[in-house]
C-alpha cells in the first residue's frame, strides 16, 4: 500500500529528478523493504531498486557465483542494496555514491542488518563521490569484482574508469540497462579488454557479467 507522499522541490537543474529539499505531505518519509535476509529503509532522497522481485533474482544469480572474501566496489550504491548483500556474505566492500543522503541511509541500513562499517572482511566502506576516480576507490583498487547498477549511457561513459580500477581476470556485473541496450554496453567494455561471460534477461531488463582479460586471479565460480 501507500506509505506516504513526499514533495521534492528546489531542483538543481532541468535534468534533476530529486530536489534539494523534501516535504512530507502525508504518511511516512520512508519505506521498508525486505529482500532475502536483508532489510532496507529508504526515502525519496536516495536511490533504491523498487522492483524487489528482480533484485531477489539478481541476488540469487550472484550468490551462486560468489566466492568470498573478495575486494568489491559498488559504484553508485544508493541506499546500499548490492553493497550490503556482498558485505553480509563476508566480502570487503567499498560503496560510492554521489548523493550524501543516500550514503547516510546506506550507513543506517548497514546498522539495521548488523554489517560493520570500515575496511575488512564483512565490512562496508562508504564514500560520497562521483565516479571511480575518487581517492578512496583508487586507494583500495584493484578490485576482484565491480558492480554498477545504473543507466546504459553512464555505464558506457564509465567503461575506461571502471577498467582502470579492476584487477586482471576480475569480473564486472552491470545492471540497470534495458535488453535492447545490452549489446552497445557490452561492446563498450570489449574495447576495454572485457569479454562477455553471461547475460541474464529479466523481462525488459538485462544483467551482464563480464570478465577482464589478463593473468589468472580470484573469480566468481
Amino acid at each position: 500500500g501507500l506509505a506516504g507522499v513526499v514533495n521534492s522541490y528546489e531542483l538543481s537543474g532541468e535534468n534533476a529528478v530529486l530536489g534539494r529539499r523534501n516535504r512530507v505531505l502525508e504518511g511516512s518519509a520512508q519505506i521498508e523493504e525486505a529482500i532475502g535476509d536483508l532489510r532496507y529503509r529508504v526515502s525519496s532522497s536516495s536511490f533504491f531498486q523498487v522492483n524487489v522481485t528482480i533484485v531477489a533474482r539478481i541476488f540469487a544469480f550472484l550468490e551462486a557465483r560468489l566466492t568470498p572474501p573478495r575486494p568489491i566496489v559498488d559504484l553508485y550504491c544508493g541506499a546500499g542494496t548490492f553493497a550490503l548483500f556482498f558485505a553480509a556474505r563476508g566480502c570487503t566492500v567499498t560503496g560510492i555514491e554521489e548523493n550524501p543522503r543516500a550514503v547516510r541511509e546506506a550507513r543506517e541500513n548497514a546498522a539495521l542488518n548488523g554489517v560493520r562499517l570500515g575496511l575488512g572482511m564483512g565490512r562496508l566502506g562508504l564514500t560520497v563521490a562521483d565516479g571511480a576516480a575518487d581517492a578512496l576507490v583508487q586507494r583500495r583498487a584493484p578490485y576482484d569484482l565491480v558492480i554498477a547498477n545504473i543507466l546504459a549511457g553512464p555505464l558506457i561513459e564509465l567503461a575506461p574508469d571502471i577498467a582502470a580500477i579492476a584487477a586482471a581476470k576480475s569480473q564486472l556485473v552491470l545492471a540497470g540497462l534495458l535488453g535492447t541496450q545490452a549489446r552497445a554496453v557490452a561492446r563498450a567494455y570489449r574495447r576495454q579488454g572485457y569479454r562477455l561471460a553471461e547475460r541474464l534477461d529479466l523481462g525488459d531488463w538485462a544483467i551482464l557479467r563480464l570478465i577482464k582479460r589478463g593473468w589468472f586471479g580470484i573469480q566468481l565460480r
